[in-house]
């Protein structure tokens, strides 16, 4: 059974590398919707 603080410590960094890598590709994929939407 691993503690939570522990837990928490380990998830952490991989919470943060995975939000870093998808953040980019969201604001790229809401940019190109934009300007899909403005075509219309």
């Amino acid at each position: 059974m691993v503690p939570i603080i522990l837990r928490s410590v380990i998830i952490l960094p991989i919470y943060i590398l995975i939000i870093s890598s998808i953040l980019p590709v969201l604001i790229f994929l809401k940019k190109t919707i934009v300007k899909d939407v403005s075509y219309y």
